[in-house]
This record gives structure tokens, sequence and C-alpha cells, in this order.
């Protein structure tokens, strides 16, 4: 069974439950800081190797019931990366963008130790079904333009699978402001793109990420 097909899965489970639900669904909003490393792409490594940016995204969390106040949590993610680079490559200053986004799966446990603030301890699984990588510059050689042009990268199988430390403290009945930090490990397929040649490289990379958090609780 591929990653897609448990996504489908964990979704139908968690609108199942969702149908259910009384005051045990979390539904919150994201906004923060995303830093992007360690790529290992060695034809496009003087400009594919680091970027940072902000992301965005809504997510949805189901409580099952609360044993010694631990409760078991489900839910999906989605989220949007933009990310920003720049490098000097032959003396010249290029540019970069990655943007992309994501759709993921989440388990894990909501702590209820403190009163009014939870802990969330999350592990993530997740599917990038679009992906945007383009450079700009002032590149005078022709073959360099067009090597970076953005209809020269195409990407897929953009998998990634991380953790999530989250917590919120409740200011109202059922709203709730918090924070979290956000580890996942990327894998994906370059496509390069430039005439006569076409090569296709895979490399991992890794995501941080600092949000803040804005939760009602149905």
């Amino acid at each position: 069974m591929n990653i897609k097909k448990i996504l489908l899965l964990i979704a139908s489970l968690f609108i199942s439950y969702e149908t259910h639900a009384q005051n045990n669904l979390d539904v919150y909003g994201n906004f923060g800081y995303t830093y992007l490393s360690g790529f290992s792409f060695s034809k496009t490594s003087k400009v594919m190797n680091s970027f940072s940016g902000l992301n965005i995204g809504i997510s949805g969390l189901y409580n099952f019931d609360t044993v010694s106040s631990v409760s078991p949590v489900l839910g999906l993610s989605l989220n949007s990366v933009f990310t920003k680079n720049s490098n000097s490559v032959n003396n010249e200053n290029i540019k970069g963008s990655f943007n992309y986004f994501t759709t993921s799966a989440l388990g894990g446990v909501k702590l209820n130790y403190f009163n009014n603030l939870p802990i969330y301890v999350l592990l993530n699984l997740g599917y990038s079904p679009s992906n945007s990588i383009s450079f700009t510059g002032d590149i005078p050689n022709s073959y360099t333009s067009r090597a970076l042009n953005e209809n020269s990268f195409k990407v897929t199988n953009h998998y990634f699978y991380g953790a999530t430390l989250m917590s919120t403290y409740n200011l109202v009945e059922n709203f709730s402001l918090g924070g979290s930090l956000n580890y996942n490990r990327h894998s994906m397929d370059l496509e390069m793109q430039t005439p006569p040649e076409s090569t296709t490289e895979r490399s991992g990379f890794n995501e941080y990420s600092v949000n803040l958090i804005a939760m009602f609780t149905f």
C-alpha cells in the first residue's frame, strides 16, 4: 500500500469520526517560518542548497477518549510553503524560489496534564502534489539561462515524514492560541530539462518550521 492510499484511508476514518464528534475536534490554522537544507543534488548544487521563507496551512485533529490524561489523536493537514534563496555563481547573483503544497496525515497523542495547556506530540506522513522551482538573475550565458529557466524543472514523487511538537493555551471557551515546532524529512525527484539533455536526480532535504497556532474546538 503506497502513501497516497494510506492518506486516503486515514482521511476516510477522520471524516467518519468527525461526523460523530462532540467537542472532540480541534481545527487550527498555522503561520510561520520555514527553513530548508540538506539538498544533495549534484547538477544544481550551486543553486539548490538551502531556502527560507514562510508557510501557512490548516489542520484538523480528532481526539479519542482520554485515558490517564492522554488522548490519542488522528487528523489531516494542508500546508503551503513559500521559500527563496540567493547564490553567487561565477560572480553572478542568482535568486531562486521553491514553493510547494502538501497534504499529510497526522497521528499521535494529546497530553492533558496541565489545565488549559494541552501538549500535542504528532507524527507526520505526507505527499506534495504541487511544486514550483524557478530562478532569476542577470545571466549573460545563454546555456546557463536555459538551464535555470523555470520550465527546465519538474518535481515528482515528493514525499515526506516527520514530527510535530505543539502546545496551545485556552483563552476563551473553544478558542486557543499557541505554537509548534516541526521537522520533516523530504525526498523528491528533480527532472532537469536543458536541451539537448535531460537528467533526473533524487534528493532528500530537511524542513524546519516554527509556527504560530490559532485553534478552534468543536
